[in-house]
């Protein structure tokens, strides 16, 4: 993406921090999209669906602003028709831009979007394993990640984080899960966005998110009760020290919520 005028330093911080993926964004582009696979937070243990997530480049005052659009979805063609600005009565004191999430189908192979007279065209490749978006023609509206995967099913993540004092906890901790649980494979994803965190925040040390492949459910539960038994035995009542098991249904254990 081109730097904007506003905020200079803020968004080069952030432009850090995306993937290699990444596209530079075209100078008169005015919305950025991007697919995702989202969890329906009513149905905990349900596998997550497909979306494509929309955004304005300029930032309102209120950061729950929509996007006003006409939607239609024939023969793997999803259309998008932009029609404005959908201002809040109760605004969100907050700057952001204004948004609007569309749910997908799996069949989805072509995104065409249009505004003011104006069509710009995507190609869409939907597999198990990720979703692929290449502009056709794209002048307003740009995709903001070209690969982006999807959770690999029988996967989670380990989020860790610590004080210094305890910065080899997070190492320890992953090293005798393996050991604990030797069904477990440790992977990486390759050069695209990725559907979990990529690491935890908020601690004096923080670590890379480390992903892991499973063979049944019930792996997943000898991952949380190791956990639980690490979090009794190695962590206890010590502060600024957090684990958290997420897998691919959107399940979790979290070592505040155990060993108490």
């Amino acid at each position: 993406m081109l730097l904007r005028k506003l905020f200079p330093f803020v968004f080069l911080v952030l432009l850090s921090a995306c993937s290699e993926d990444d596209n530079p964004t075209p100078v008169n582009v005015e919305y950025l999209f991007s697919l995702a696979e989202v969890y329906d937070l009513s149905n905990q243990l349900a596998p997550p669906t497909l979306e494509i997530q929309i955004e304005t480049i300029e930032e309102f005052p209120c950061i729950n602003y929509e996007i006003d659009v006409n939607v239609e979805q024939q023969s793997g063609i999803l259309t998008i028709n932009i029609l404005g600005i959908i201002e809040s009565n109760a605004c969100l004191t907050a700057i952001g831009p204004a948004t609007r999430r569309i749910s997908i189908s799996e069949t989805l192979n072509e995104i065409v979007v249009r505004k003011d007279g104006v069509e710009d065209r995507f190609s869409v490749n939907i597999t198990e394993e990720s979703m692929t978006v290449a502009p056709i023609v794209s002048s307003f509206i740009d995709n903001e990640f070209n690969v982006t995967f999807r959770y690999p099913e029988r996967s989670f993540e380990c989020v860790c984080g610590t004080t210094i004092a305890e910065a080899l906890l997070c190492e320890e901790f992953r090293d005798e899960l393996l050991l604990a649980v030797p069904t477990l494979e440790e992977f990486n994803f390759g050069a695209g966005k990725i559907p979990y965190t990529t690491g935890s925040s908020g601690h004096e040390a923080d670590t890379p998110t480390t992903y892991y492949r499973y063979n049944s459910e019930n792996d997943f539960d000898l991952a949380g009760q190791f956990l639980e038994t690490f979090t009794m035995e190695r962590i206890g009542e010590k502060d600024g020290i957090t684990i958290r098991l997420t897998n691919w249904l959107n399940k979790s254990f979290r070592s505040w919520q155990l060993g108490g």
